[in-house]
């Protein structure tokens, strides 16, 4: 039993009417995540890796995307590698171009992407704190769970594009960073940095801090995470997948 609260973080149910049998991993088993967490009901876990409604699983798109910056982050050459097969991507490694299977639509995507992200966050939070269900992270809850059902207009997700990738040490690469200072940000800002596999995302976590801090918050950021090379770095609020570059082209041009 993985009960910590015995109150379900995401769908708010509790023992005995939620069972907590299966294993939360925070990241994505098959992603090499071994971190778990606790409080995850089995109707919850199982949602975030499975196709719903015609959407794509949340932890699938996860995978693939990160999977996706930790290959072509590296010296990935199909010369020399196996080509590699993603789920919704096509890579034409010879015109470096990034397409996206049929049926799949990118807005469809990106949001799972994001709700992923959103997912990871509260998990790891939980795990560290045992404060996720705190109602102030009902806009989180919503979002990760239900999506635009609940939440109708997505929470903010920026991006710091970098022309230098510095990977984190082997120990460190599957592991969802949470520390004091990162959780005593996103209590005074509304914004929680999220590193993970060398990128840098940063989620608008509490939206009536993040109205009035989170653009100060980001502008701060940008002065020391940031990498200054080619002059094009900047930390952005993306709204296609594409513009996270998770097949890394800008490498390759």
């Amino acid at each position: 039993m993985y009960i910590h609260d015995g109150q379900c973080i995401w769908c708010g149910r509790k023992a005995p009417t939620a069972t907590f049998s299966t294993i939360p991993h925070i990241l994505p088993k098959s992603l090499g995540g071994t971190e778990t967490c606790v409080d995850v009901c089995d109707d919850c876990n199982h949602y975030f890796g499975t196709p719903a409604k015609g959407l794509p699983s949340i932890d699938v798109v996860l995978r693939e995307i990160f999977e996706s910056y930790r290959l072509f982050g590296t010296n990935y050459y199909e010369e020399h590698n196996p080509p590699k097969k993603f789920t919704f991507f096509h890579y034409n490694h010879e015109k470096k171009r990034l397409k996206l299977k049929d049926p799949f639509r990118e807005a469809t995507i990106t949001s799972q992407f994001k709700r992923g992200l959103f997912e990871l966050f509260l998990q790891k939070y939980h795990a560290a704190t045992f404060d996720g269900n705190d109602q102030r992270w009902d806009w989180v809850r919503s979002y990760a769970r239900y999506g635009t059902e609940i939440i109708p207009i997505e929470p903010h997700v920026y991006y710091a594009f970098n022309n230098i990738v510095f990977h984190p040490s082997d120990e460190n690469m599957n592991i969802v960073p949470m520390s004091d200072k990162l959780i005593e940000d996103a209590l005074k800002y509304g914004v929680f940095h999220f590193f993970l596999m060398g990128q840098n995302f940063y989620l608008e976590v509490l939206p009536h801090l993040f109205q009035q801090y989170g653009k100060e918050y980001l502008q701060n950021e940008a002065k020391t995470m940031l990498l200054h090379a080619k002059g094009d770095e900047c930390i952005f609020e993306f709204t296609r997948i594409r513009q996270i570059d998770p097949f890394m082209t800008r490498f390759r041009e």
